[in-house]
């Protein structure tokens, strides 16, 4: 007990005690910071000046997802395609799968080039008429979807990159 009534015992005492106190308020702090965070990638941001909350990025992957099915749906008329066909539909089903944003990004990242690789071979395959027209109003859509979602790093990231590639290589997505 005499231990206990030492001054360097109790510097001691007070500084881990400081320490985890610290550590404790931070990560409440960042704990309730991630949650909203989470709660905007769900159900998308607020704003109170003009009175409207803007879509959430998760139902700007839902729209992803869609699009991406509709580029299989064209592709399967084309055998030579079936192996980049599948490589989507796997990537798609990924994203579907995705429980956590971590994981909706990377498999989101993998489905991005996947459809550039298939839209890739679909641009030198000939298309009847209401194929191209398909395919037109499928990179139209994944457009305004992608500029519809303009608030986020996570989603300024998609649209750069798409943005970019769409000026290289006349890009789906």
């Amino acid at each position: 007990m005499e231990a206990l009534k030492k001054r360097s015992t109790a510097m001691i005492i007070a500084v881990i005690v400081i320490i985890f106190g610290t550590l404790f308020g931070v990560h409440r702090s960042v704990g309730a910071q991630t949650k909203k965070i989470e709660a905007m990638f769900y159900n998308g941001v607020f704003l109170e000046e003009e009175n409207y909350t803007q879509t959430s990025i998760d139902s700007q992957l839902n729209k992803r997802e869609t699009a991406a099915l509709g580029l299989v749906t064209v592709a399967n008329h084309y055998d030579a395609l079936e192996d980049k066909t599948e490589s989507l539909r796997q990537v798609r089903i990924a994203l579907l799968d995705a429980e956590t944003i971590p994981r909706k990004y990377a498999a989101n990242e993998a489905m991005q080039s996947a459809c550039e690789a298939l839209y890739g071979a679909l641009v030198v395959q000939s298309l009847t008429d209401s194929e191209a027209a398909a395919r037109r109003k499928l990179r139209r859509n994944a457009g305004t979807a992608l500029r519809a979602s303009s608030r986020g790093a996570l989603t300024m990231k998609w649209y750069r990159h798409s943005d970019r590639n769409s000026r290289r290589s006349q890009s789906a997505f």
